[in-house]
């Protein structure tokens, strides 16, 4: 069994958070936002749109569209793929977890407001961009969890 026999099992905590924050990682950011949102939801970035200035038509937030072809801007992958930093403060020692979540917290709240900033996404598509990544990983940590309790039990 080798590295299972180096002590840390998938059924312990810190091994199976961080199988979990990676999946989350990849079928949040990777596979949900920038292999099916943002080329097929159709949403066009700010700067495109004719509201500001651009040629595409503004198109709300939830509404599928075809008036962007691809990388549109619904959700925002780089706000989804920096609010899975959350995702990760369960990991830092519990004597930094506490500054080091407001920290974390901070920087993603940041990082995503400079998307707004500068033109490249509309509020809704970060804010729906960072919750979808925290809502991937709610479920992923529950059905992980609950594969390692039947591991354990039988």
């Amino acid at each position: 069994m080798g590295d299972l026999d180096a002590g840390h099992r998938f059924s312990e905590p810190r091994p199976l958070y961080c199988v979990t924050a990676l999946a989350a990682f990849l079928l949040g950011p990777g596979l949900l936002v920038n292999a099916f949102l943002k080329d097929y939801w159709g949403r066009p970035r700010p700067g495109s749109t004719d509201i500001f200035g651009g040629d595409l038509p503004f198109v709300p937030a939830g509404q599928w569209s075809d008036a962007c072809a691809d990388n549109c801007s619904f959700v925002s992958g780089e706000g989804s793929a920096i609010f899975w930093l959350v995702c990760l403060i369960p990991l830092l020692p519990p004597a930094w977890r506490r500054g080091g979540g407001i920290a974390i917290v901070a920087i993603a709240v940041f990082t995503a407001g400079l998307r707004v900033a500068f033109g490249g996404h509309y509020l809704s598509d970060v804010v729906l961009g960072g919750l979808s990544t925290l809502v991937v990983f709610a479920v992923t940590a529950f059905l992980a969890a609950t594969l390692a309790r039947s591991a354990v039990r039988g």
